[in-house]
Parts: structure tokens; sequence; C-alpha cells
């Protein structure tokens, strides 16, 4: 089993990522990230950079094993946004007991 290290730029611990192979595609360690992550892929696309020489990995790359990776969220610029809620039926007003 080979393995990629990866962690998100505001984070200090690195996780772990096995997969099969002597490296593995940006696409796909993106696609396993999201999934791992919980991440949102119609929303959010990562940025991949390689720890020790900051070069940004991009579309098409292998992944050697064994890296070490920053990962970066950013919003797609066609993301559907979320409507915010404006409930005022539950605003935080306490009504005095009766």
């Amino acid at each position: 089993m080979s393995s990629v290290h990866y962690k998100f730029k505001a984070t200090l611990e690195y996780k772990t990522l096995t997969f099969d192979g002597l490296h593995i595609g940006v696409d796909e360690l993106k696609k396993a990230i999201c999934d791992k992550e919980n991440i949102r892929t119609e929303s959010f696309d990562l940025l991949i950079t390689n720890a020790h020489t900051k070069r940004e990995y991009t579309t098409g790359e292998l992944v050697p094993r064994n890296s070490s990776v920053v990962v970066q969220r950013l919003p797609r610029d066609n993301a559907l946004k979320l409507p915010k809620v404006q409930d005022t039926a539950n605003s935080g007003i306490v009504q005095p007991a009766l």
C-alpha cells in the first residue's frame, strides 16, 4: 500500500490517504480527500500544493507515493450559494411567563 500525507492549510497535523500503485493522479487525490473529509465537490475545488517545494499540482499530474501535500479549499466560480435563512419565529426573544 502506498500513501500520501495531506493537511489543510489551516491545520497543523497531517492525515494519511492510502492507495494502490506508485503514484496517484491529482483528480483522484482530490476526489479521495473530498470523500474522506465530506466536502461537497459541486461547491468547492481543492488546490493541491507540495508541502516541501510549494509547487502547485495541476490537473493531469501525478503525485508520487509518500509525498506530503497541503490542501486549500477554494469556492467554485459557478457554485450555487445557499440561501440565508431569515426565520424570525425563533429569534431568541424570551417571552415573560404568564
